[in-house]
């Protein structure tokens, strides 16, 4: 399992994520050490059949899976590793127990520490990981304060830290807003970053939000792209992008509703690509694996799957979502009370974050992103004004004015008397974003 995994990442020729292999998943580090050093000296990985012969390996091993699910196999085999030894260690302090209740104490100790193997992240010693949290200070300063990977806009960053580890970031506003190429902007930027984003859309096939991504990364016209009526400097400014893009060794990927449409197809997929941050347009229109129950209890259920796996998998999920019926495009209205579907998706917001227009007069081409619920329930008396030339290029001009706000103690989630036509409508929103 070693050496597949590492002529999986070879065969990837990803540099990055070798860099990253968590070393102590290895149990014969042969393969390992011999890359690492063929790197150093040469730049390159070696070729397969260069590292069969020097390593004097017997057979040539088969690879029919990405080097993600290589490692999750690792990862699997680490903690059964684990199990089996305090299995072995409790089984010989049951043997010396002198009555049954001692015995008992002991089986309960170990189905503690099994259980803990499940999920490592969400159990901290305090003391014995201080330093690692004053490491983990000392980088933020490095940062200017920010917590997590970064957005577009510095003075959005400066409102929310950034987008962190097990967070998950809810994108609300009125239909055909724009939220969708809000999370293309996202994409595009934590791809020039190498944050290796993975955006699973629900709302748009694949081929969609490739084609706004392109518009985006090469500061093109979309519709003059998308029907192939480029000016001659376009279309040289869009190859000479696209042949730039080719050789770059920053990855990003994306996966439609025939892929990613379940809590669980999203897991797979985390597991296959290893995302630093997973941008997710549509979370509403998930399915869960039972059909049976109201439209609010299925979101629900998806909303607590998310945090299950932004937990899990140590990334950050910003996800979009709907503002009710009552909250109209072209208005400043909407807030942490008014997202529609189900209450939990406010309740389980990390930062929640509308998007919102003063007039529906959509040619002036602004836009307010305004924090409807930070951390720990606290609402920036801030918005932030950006301009966004959506009929033209798409380029996205973070303006310096930030309009101030009265001031709001807002952030408490209220809580809805019943279901259907009430403050989270559970009826379908026909969609045309």
């Amino acid at each position: 399992m070693d050496v597949d995994t590492i002529v999986a990442i070879i065969r990837e020729g990803d540099k990055e994520k070798f860099s990253n292999l968590d070393q102590e998943l290895l149990q014969d580090k042969l393969a390992y050490d011999y890359t690492r050093n063929f790197l150093v000296a040469y730049g390159k990985f070696p070729e397969e059949e260069t590292l069969y012969k020097d390593l004097r390996l017997t057979s040539m091993p088969v690879i029919m899976e990405p080097s993600a699910y290589y490692i999750d196999k690792l990862r699997e085999r680490r903690k059964m590793d684990k199990m089996h030894g305090i299995l072995s260690t409790s089984s010989e302090v049951l043997k010396k127990s002198i009555n049954i209740d001692d015995g008992m104490s002991e089986i309960r100790k170990l189905l503690i520490e099994i259980d803990s193997q499940k999920q490592e992240t969400g159990f901290i010693e305090v003391a014995t990981t201080a330093l690692e949290r004053w490491e983990e200070y000392q980088e933020r300063a490095k940062f200017g304060g920010l917590l997590g990977i970064s957005s577009p806009w510095e003075e959005l960053d400066s409102m929310t830290l950034g987008w962190c580890e097990g967070n998950v970031i809810i994108v609300v506003g009125p239909t055909e807003i724009g939220k969708s190429w809000w999370l293309t902007k996202q994409f595009e930027h934590s791809f020039q970053q190498g944050d290796r984003p993975l955006f699973a859309s629900i709302e748009l096939i694949a081929k969609t939000v490739v084609d706004r991504f392109d518009a985006v990364y090469c500061k093109v016209d979309h519709g003059d792209l998308r029907a192939g009526k480029l000016d001659s400097f376009s279309e040289t400014t869009y190859q000479t992008a696209m042949t730039t893009l080719s050789t770059s060794e920053s990855r990003a990927w994306v996966a439609d509703s025939s892929m990613v449409a379940t809590p669980d197809q999203l897991r797979h997929m985390i597991n296959r690509v290893e995302p630093k941050i997973v941008l997710l347009d549509g979370l509403y229109l998930m399915r869960t694996g039972d059909p049976r129950g109201q439209n609010w209890e299925k979101v629900a259920e998806v909303v607590r799957q998310l945090q299950l796996i932004a937990s899990e998998f140590k990334v950050p999920i910003i996800a979009t979502s709907q503002f009710t019926r009552q909250v109209k495009k072209g208005t400043k209205g909407g807030d942490i009370s008014d997202i529609g579907y189900s209450h939990s998706i406010a309740q389980a917001a990390d930062v929640g974050i509308a998007l919102k227009q003063s007039d529906y007069d959509f040619s002036n081409h602004e836009m307010f992103m305004e924090i409807i619920k930070g951390r720990e329930f606290k609402k920036s008396a801030k918005q932030l004004k950006i301009k966004w030339d959506v009929p033209r290029n798409f380029e996205f001009v973070e303006l310096a004015e930030v309009l101030e706000d009265e001031p709001s103690t807002a952030g408490e989630v209220k809580t809805p008397i019943g279901t259907g036509g009430g403050l989270y409508d559970d009826k379908p929103i026909d969609l045309g974003e």
